[in-house]
């Protein structure tokens, strides 16, 4: 079962991801079916190719959901519904954890 959504990303959305991919495959992706390992990708490129996208958009989300699905359609619909939450619920934070696990917060033990 495929991840995309029926609403398409926004056209600067996908813009943006096409020059991330191509420049982490060497080719631009031609459609959402493209794969990423198929297209030239290697897993320390996948990775690069997440952090910049989640570097230029200023979002989170899950990397092993990119990686079952390897497909430009994919990364869209990850980055489509980050930016969705992120408008719904500006405040909404990932949460990893009980805080004392949680490497990305420090708070004052009392």
């Amino acid at each position: 079962m495929s991840t995309i959504t029926k609403n398409k990303p926004p056209l600067d959305s996908r813009a943006a991801l096409m020059e991330l991919w191509q420049a982490h495959t060497g080719c631009a992706p031609m459609g959402d079916n493209d794969d990423f390992f198929a297209a030239g990708g290697e897993s320390m490129s996948a990775i690069r190719l997440l952090v910049a996208t989640i570097r230029r958009f200023g979002v989170d989300f899950d990397v092993d959901a990119f990686f079952a699905e390897p497909t430009m359609g994919s990364l869209l619909a990850l980055v489509d519904t980050a930016l969705r939450t992120r408008a719904a619920c500006p405040s909404a934070t990932v949460t990893f954890g009980p805080s004392d696990q949680n490497p990305y917060t420090k708070r004052d033990k009392e």
